[in-house]
């Protein structure tokens, strides 16, 4: 039953008892956007990493693409081209490491680790939070 409501989405705020999102709620053809938190715009390959170990397949440049961060992926900030969670604010972990060490950075889009597939070329902008999904590389 706890894997069950993991999987639940609720919408960001609410009066009442909330009701859980429906899986399809998040539509497919509108805008990926989130709050930018770190200025830049940075094009790369979408990493998606679900877990801070599988980030040996992060190459320089890449956009790091995650549900959100805390101190085991800080090293990965170094490597990253940006960043981009689905759940943050300005003062949360991401928001803070990537202006310190001046990478784009894209938070609270809710839905990016599922809209997004591994090695999308995108393009994000941290100062207005917009994520554009670019055609493949020639």
């Amino acid at each position: 039953q706890r894997r069950r409501y993991q999987a639940m989405d609720l919408p960001e705020s609410w009066i009442g008892n909330p009701e859980p999102l429906s899986p399809d709620a998040a539509d497919a053809s509108a805008p990926l956007a989130g709050l930018g938190v770190s200025p830049g715009v940075a094009e790369g390959r979408a990493r998606i990493l679900l877990d801070p170990s599988a980030g040996a397949t992060l190459e320089p440049g890449d956009i790091l693409v995650c549900e959100a961060t805390d101190p085991s992926y800080a090293s990965y900030f170094l490597v990253a081209g940006g960043v981009v969670t689905d759940i943050g604010g300005a003062l949360g972990h991401g928001a803070i490491v990537a202006r310190e060490v001046g990478v784009p950075c894209v938070v609270n889009t809710r839905v990016a680790t599922r809209r997004l597939k591994d090695g999308d070329r995108i393009r994000i902008d941290g100062s207005s939070g917009r994520i554009d999904l670019l055609p493949p590389a020639p």
